[in-house]
């Protein structure tokens, strides 16, 4: 605790960024005797809390009600449609209520963690209501869910398929993870995938709710990338999607057979 205390004075010294103790807190685990606890607490110059609730909105401890932890996201929702009762909006108008605004409240936590199903059918049921009880009555639903999720093209309003965006947000985040040259990349990498790639990781036993979440996707971006040749990379000619024009980008073994240590670069 001393050398922590140390680094983060030299990094205060020249940044000029002091750290404040009064919104500093720290956990130990349960197996740490009590006086050790409020020694070491009492070192650092911060308070002593059971668990972090939450970071930047966030919960810290998933527990295994993921319904129940991640309900806060359709209470904020509810929210801002109670904010918006009173007021007499057209239909069009909350259009773009739902488009800019009920559908970016999940955005940033559907990019650390997998929502359950549940939850995300729960948000769209509550937009469609908003979207078809423009009035004092309430109106007939003449399209479901999933139909006003296509696109304006296809005569549809465009909303999201939050189940598809959410896909699409952890697979950005396991595309990070799949490129080297970041520390994202060497701290998952180091723990999680030493000996092989992204796409090749197991997924371990208990697998914290972040990592689990970003493996989830592990399938859909390994069916839609491709290895690029002649730039001194290296890989296994088997088995690698790397071909432009074949239809499943491997290469086809017969009448020739290949070694499967073969490689291309």
């Amino acid at each position: 605790m001393h050398r922590i205390r140390t680094i983060l004075k030299k990094f205060e010294q020249p940044s000029g960024l002091v750290i404040n103790s009064h919104k500093s807190v720290v956990v130990f685990s349960k197996h740490v005797e009590e006086r050790l606890c409020h020694e070491l607490a009492g070192i650092l110059d911060v308070s002593i809390v059971p668990k972090h609730e939450k970071y930047l909105g966030l919960p810290t401890v998933a527990g295994r009600s993921k319904k129940e932890l991640f309900g806060v996201i359709k209470e904020r929702i509810w929210h801002k449609l109670n904010n918006w009762s009173s007021r007499k909006l057209s239909q069009m108008g909350r259009v773009v209520l739902i488009k800019s605004v009920l559908q970016t409240i999940p955005t940033y936590v559907m990019s650390c963690f997998c929502l359950p199903d549940s939850i995300l059918s729960e948000i769209e049921s509550v937009m469609a209501s908003f979207f078809w009880n423009y009035g004092e009555v309430a109106k007939v639903h003449w399209l479901s869910c999933p139909k006003l999720c296509k696109t304006c093209k296809e005569g549809v309003m465009g909303f999201q398929r939050l189940r598809d965006f959410k896909s699409a947000l952890l697979a950005k985040q396991a595309w990070r993870a799949l490129n080297p040259g970041g520390i994202f990349h060497s701290i998952l990498k180091q723990k999680y995938f030493p000996q092989s790639s992204f796409v090749a990781a197991e997924l371990e036993a208990a697998p914290s709710y972040t990592w689990n979440s970003m493996w989830s996707t592990q399938d859909l971006l390994a069916a839609g990338i491709r290895w690029k040749t002649g730039d001194e990379t290296s890989f296994q000619m088997m088995g690698q999607h790397w071909l432009p024009r074949s239809p499943t980008f491997q290469p086809v073994q017969r009448p020739i057979s290949f070694s499967p240590e073969a490689k291309v670069a």
